[in-house]
């Protein structure tokens, strides 16, 4: 079942199936609002158990997901910080509006793609009301990010990490260490969290290629360790 909502001026798609028990929680552009129900049956094909998936749309990535300011890295856009704000909005707004709606008594998972997939991550650092979370190919290149990450203590009880092959393979000085960020992003969480709680998945490819499924997967892992 599909059903459509505006909170705050976001626009709010969630998807239940069946007598859902875990609830996905993502930040989505427009391409990706338009297209959940590819998501959503990759997640069940994977054989997740029945879970709820609520998508918000960010209409600014750059500023909506960046947890502070930094300069451009590709282009000329430069990133901001408003990953704070989108937080506020998903625990004060998001969530209890989704625990009025009856979709909230289950298990949280907060995941995404790219710097969503980083905004995730920072969220895991942030708050504590999450029970899981799914980086894939996060932009964990981000500057300031590795010592923000020695420096915090993780919150979320379990972490999903992945990244293409191929993403470290580029001419850009700082997207090149990706792998490298990930690897230690990964052994950070190894020393706080039960290993059976943290995992690494690496795909062939670079940052590109099969973005529904590599999703996919996280959120089935996710589901299945929350």
């Amino acid at each position: 079942m599909e059903r459509r909502y505006t909170l705050q001026g976001r626009k709010v798609t969630v998807f239940t199936e069946g007598a859902a028990c875990h609830l996905i929680i993502m930040p989505a552009d427009e391409h990706t609002m338009n297209d959940l129900s590819q998501l959503v049956t990759h997640i069940s094909q994977k054989g997740a158990a029945p879970f709820a998936l609520c998508a918000f749309e960010v209409q600014d990535w750059n500023r909506e997901l960046a947890p502070w300011d930094a300069p451009a890295v590709f282009g000329d856009e430069p990133f901001g910080h408003g990953a704070a704000d989108t937080l506020r909005f998903t625990e004060n707004v998001l969530i209890p509006f989704l625990r009025d709606e009856g979709t909230l008594d289950m298990p949280l998972v907060l995941g995404g793609y790219s710097l969503a997939g980083l905004f995730s991550l920072w969220c895991g650092y942030e708050s504590s009301a999450f029970d899981a979370i799914c980086a894939a190919s996060p932009s964990v290149w981000y500057p300031g990010w590795k010592e923000f990450a020695d420096s915090h203590k993780f919150k979320a009880g379990r972490c999903y990490l992945s990244l293409g092959d191929r993403e470290h393979k580029t001419g850009n000085k700082t997207l090149k260490t990706v792998a490298e960020r990930i690897t230690e992003q990964y052994e950070l969480l190894c020393r706080e969290l039960p290993l059976c709680d943290v995992c690494l998945e690496w795909n062939e490819g670079n940052h590109f290629r099969d973005v529904t499924q590599r999703m996919s997967k996280g959120f089935a892992w996710s589901i299945d360790h929350a």
